[in-house]
């Protein structure tokens, strides 16, 4: 180690040496050779393009996923006293030109930029200004089709590397398949690949098998209460997140949730409070993890499988970091498949949108997003993911004119190839499997992980519970009973009828129009439809409904409210469900003067169809009309029963 490498590693880093693989990569840049590195969590990756920048002077560029990643690696590079900024949607369009600005002035040492932002069109003509010493792709795993995390976005970086041929990449991961690293290579056309080993002995792997969601609350519960230190519960959905908090909570485990509806402020001040111990936990999407530089998170809990070995692997590195024995667990049931088969079906658009998008461009000479959006009916990140998916195929190119972005086609001898579509989804699929194959194997979990990526490791952990044959079995008792029934009494929220904050009646005193649809077997009109979906858009809460249900009869008028509710739920744009059925045949109510009578004639009228669906979820019941509220108190009964999150309802009369 020569005289200037030690200064900058003793007195600007606070270190004393390299290890091997960094000094390896911090070489190879140096002799203007690209370098893909893959290391585990906690290696010190970011530590080589700071020291980099130190030595050599001039402009890192540093393409980073996430905003939170971002944050941390400033706050990390800004102790070093290198001048740091960031482009990213939580900055005002004027902090991004002033950041760009800098960056081409030289008042800028590394700068961070999202992959979607780097089509900025100030940024694109800024850049060639711009004194580029290193090119950084941080989580370069988003850069493959077949990565874990891809990005469309990622790809596009890649075009820059062309005009800027001398300036040398490092592409850093901690997972990344044989396949992976073929197609990034590929797309950094030339350079060294750095393998490090991806063992981790301190983190203690452990599968728990949770019969239902109860279950698995209990396990959650009992596991954070006897684990030491602070950590993350990791859940497949943002309700989750506040769902699972709100339980920790109730048994007084100080928790708060982190998930992409959080705005940046309540982000930052949640990872404050985990970096500082002052909360036991955090329940997050997978969206909190990569950014954040804790070394001592003591435990990290999946309560659902996730979508492969790769992802599993990236999340549980976030613990342990210092060395020291950490716990993780992953909370299953054979349901858990669903949301991940859910999530992969919708991945990428069905085959239709790419016809109907590629023929509305190969009709024009060029092309606005804004204009395919306006005469597609298709949302703007699908949209997005096509438009990318078609450049990568090279059917289509993106181009800037009058600083507006637009798109053309390429022509093309053949019928373009959609295949790799299919092609990816299998991939998905079996990825999916393999996870599943995880929770059930008897052998080295830490084992099957490396060998899933693709690692060279022989030796076993010796610290799973498959190495120590351990078994984990909590006796369920009366306590967690009484502990799951309070939470449940006090936390789902059950609308009180004659509250007008959750329980709305359209029109006053007009009850009989609709008796006499009933009674001529007639659609309700398309005024009370129009006064309706007016009505309910106007309501705060309607964003948050996941299914929309009508309360059901047993005779042929069913169908009237039925088509009217299912015709409601398509201009309101959410889920309509038909698994409320009417088992019990019962005279009306009005033949009844005695009100338990009237009880007695609705109790068990009505069967709920795949109540695991609406576990946690907000739903929406419609009637016509209310009279004493006896039927509608005995339909919510029955969501209570299964553990929906919360129930409004919406009447068309009184």
């Amino acid at each position: 180690m020569n005289d200037k490498v030690d200064k900058i590693l003793k007195e600007k880093m606070n270190i004393n040496s390299l290890f091997l693989n960094q000094k390896k990569a911090i070489d190879f840049i140096n002799s203007g050779i690209n370098v893909f590195l893959i290391e585990k969590t906690g290696f010190g990756k970011s530590l080589i393009y700071q020291y980099l920048t130190l030595e050599n002077g001039g402009l890192t560029i540093v393409f980073s996923p996430l905003k939170a990643l971002m944050r941390d690696q400033m706050r990390s590079a800004l102790k070093l006293g290198l001048r740091v900024a960031a482009i990213n949607s939580d900055n005002f369009s004027y902090d991004n030109k002033v950041a760009i600005e800098k960056a081409a002035n030289g008042e800028i040492d590394i700068i961070f930029i999202s992959p979607e932002r780097y089509e900025d069109v100030h940024w694109m003509n800024m850049i060639e200004k711009m004194d580029i010493k290193l090119f950084v792709i941080d989580e370069a795993h988003c850069v493959s089709v077949w990565g874990h995390d891809f990005r469309p976005a990622y790809r596009r970086i890649v075009e820059v590397f062309e005009k800027f041929e001398n300036v040398p990449i490092l592409a850093l991961t901690a997972t990344a398949n044989k396949r992976v690293q073929k197609d990034i290579m590929k797309q950094l056309k030339k350079g060294e690949i750095i393998q490090g080993n991806l063992m981790r002995e301190n983190l203690s792997l452990n599968v728990i098998k949770a019969e239902n969601e109860r279950e698995k609350m209990i396990y959650m519960y009992e596991l954070i209460k006897r684990s030491p230190g602070t950590g993350i519960v990791y859940t497949g959905t943002i309700h989750n997140t506040v769902y699972y908090s709100k339980w920790l909570n109730f048994n007084g485990i100080r928790t708060l949730y982190y998930n992409s509806k959080l705005s940046a402020h309540d982000k930052l001040k949640v990872e404050k409070l985990l970096m500082e111990n002052k909360i036991k936990c955090v329940v997050a999407t997978n969206s909190l993890g990569m950014g954040l530089n804790k070394k001592d998170l003591r435990f990290i809990i999946h309560t659902q499988i996730p979508s492969s070995p790769t992802h599993y692997y990236q999340e549980i590195g976030r613990a342990g970091r210092d060395g020291k024995k950490s716990y993780i667990f992953l909370l299953h049931n054979y349901k858990d498949s669903r949301l991940q088969f859910s999530f992969i079906n919708n991945s990428k658009p069905e085959p239709k949108f790419y016809k109907e998008v590629l023929e509305f461009i190969d009709s024009h000479d060029f092309i606005s997003f804004y204009d395919i959006k306006n005469n597609i009916d298709i949302d703007n990140l699908k949209l997005y993911n096509i438009l990318n998916d078609f450049i990568d195929l090279g059917a289509i190119e993106r181009f800037t004119k009058n600083s507006d972005i637009f798109y053309k086609s390429f022509h093309r001898d053949n019928r373009l190839n959609l295949d790799f579509i299919e092609k990816l989804r299998d991939v998905k699929i079996s990825e999916l499997k393999s996870i599943i194959r995880y929770c059930s194997i008897d052998s080295c979990r830490m084992s099957y992980l490396i060998n899933y990526l693709d690692g060279e490791e022989e030796n076993i952990c010796n610290i799973c519970d498959n190495d120590k044959d351990i078994k984990y079995r909590i006796n369920f008792n009366i306590e967690h009973e009484k502990l799951l029934n309070s939470f449940f009494n006090k936390n789902i929220n059950i609308i009180n009828l004659k509250s007008i904050d959750g329980s709305y009646t359209l029109t006053k005193g007009i009850r009989k129009s609709f008796e006499e649809c009933k009674i001529f077997g007639m659609n309700y009109s398309d005024k009370y439809y129009k006064d309706s979906i007016k009505f309910l858009k106007n309501i705060k809460w309607i964003e948050e409904i996941d299914f929309i249900f009508y309360v059901p009869s047993n005779n042929y008028k069913n169908n009237i409210l039925k088509n009217f509710v299912e015709k409601l739920s398509k201009g309101l744009k959410i889920e309509f469900c038909d698994d409320l059925k009417k088992i019990k045949k019962s005279n009306k109510l009005s033949y009844y003067k005695n009100l338990e009578e009237k009880k007695k004639q609705v109790h068990n009228s009505f069967l709920l169809e795949n109540k695991e669906k609406f576990f946690g979820k907000n739903i929406l019941i419609i009637d016509d009309f209310i009279n004493t509220g006896i039927t509608i108190t005995e339909i919510i009964n029955l969501f209570k029963k299964v553990e929906v999150n919360k129930i409004y309802t919406f009447f068309l009369s009184d």
